[in-house]
């Protein structure tokens, strides 16, 4: 099964830095976000396969630094991933499902 997956990234910190979505250690898609501050950045891609399709953000267009998984399921393909001023990356999914948060810490990000 085939879909578009939508991600929209929100980066919070006063650092430019990279977004990326991931499939099997390959980038999909990547943007820099921060560029205009408060700006959302969005990264439309057509999947074939859902298994271990990440979101991430990182210094360096080459890899993600801090990654979380995307729980990609029928009807609900899109996503807004942001990363706070704390340093916490949260991912919310909206769609027939509750809405779900994950929190993880990047101290690079806010300078830490």
């Amino acid at each position: 099964m085939s879909a578009k997956v939508t991600v929209t990234f929100i980066n919070k910190t006063d650092t430019p830095m990279f977004a990326f979505l991931c499939q099997e250690n390959q980038i999909l898609a990547l943007t820099l976000t921060q560029i205009f501050p408060g700006s959302a950045y969005r990264l439309s891609e057509e999947v074939d396969c859902f298994d271990d399709l990440r979101v991430g953000f990182g210094n360096s267009w080459s890899e993600a630094e801090l990654e979380m998984q995307l729980n990609v399921k029928r009807g609900i393909t899109d996503f807004n991933v942001t990363l706070d001023r704390e340093g916490a990356m949260e991912i919310v999914t909206n769609g027939d499902l509750k809405l779900k948060r994950k929190h993880y810490f990047y101290d690079v990000a806010i300078g830490h």
